[in-house]
């Protein structure tokens, strides 16, 4: 069941008054579906339609820039065969993320984690939450992506420069050195400013939806 509430939630949360937002769906009965977002009523009222329809549905967490919305077909809408943003196309960076996710036990992570691999996700995500704590960082957001679980640090909108992002790398490398396990890894590739996640409160859908490896 789709939970539109859920998903205003999280848009909310994430993106302030104003700011542009790309939606993302790979891998629908068109292709490719993006859409950029000022309105976010139509933005949530997208990811609502296109959950279920295929694996996931993914947003930027950074903010492209305005002339993408300028140029494209796609305002305010999603539309197949449009172009996503690119990293130096990300005017800013809002969040940091970390997301741990849950090794699965075959089809090499294209299914649904099982409920027992997920909760090795969740017990990943609350070490490095209290190791991150007992260095001075601030609070983060936590977020169930579906099959594992996110971190947010808020990064205050900083300008989308090489050497954040270098920062950020090093950030995640490190965490992945001290809490990798053959259970659980903090994925690594998610340090660039492009870089799209799941869109909270939709439906993911990797693989066989099966008892023991559900959508979610």
């Amino acid at each position: 069941m789709i939970d539109l509430e859920q998903i205003k939630k999280g848009i909310d949360t994430l993106f302030s008054d104003g700011s542009l937002v790309e939606m993302r769906v790979p891998k629908t009965s068109e292709g490719n579906v993006i859409g950029y977002f000022y309105d976010r009523d139509k933005l949530a009222a997208a990811i609502a339609n296109y959950s279920g329809k295929a694996p996931a549905v993914y947003y930027t967490l950074n903010t492209p820039s305005p002339e993408l919305y300028d140029l494209t077909s796609a305002k305010d809408r999603a539309v197949a065969g449009v172009n996503g943003c690119k990293d130096d196309q990300i005017v800013c960076r809002n969040w940091m993320l970390i997301d741990c996710d849950p090794i699965r036990q075959q089809d090499d992570q294209k299914c649904s984690a099982t409920d027992t691999e997920k909760a090795a996700a969740l017990e990943t995500l609350q070490k490095i939450h209290q190791y991150l704590a007992e260095l001075g960082w601030p609070a983060p957001i936590s977020a169930d992506s579906g099959n594992g679980y996110h971190l947010l640090y808020n990064l205050g909108g900083m300008e989308n420069m090489t050497a954040l992002t270098a920062a950020v790398k090093d950030v995640l490398d490190h965490l992945a050195q001290k809490f990798n396990t053959a259970f659980v890894k903090v994925d690594t590739s998610v340090h660039n400013p492009s870089r799209i996640t799941k869109a909270y409160g939709s439906l993911a859908g990797k693989g066989e939806n099966t008892a023991d490896r559900p959508y979610r």
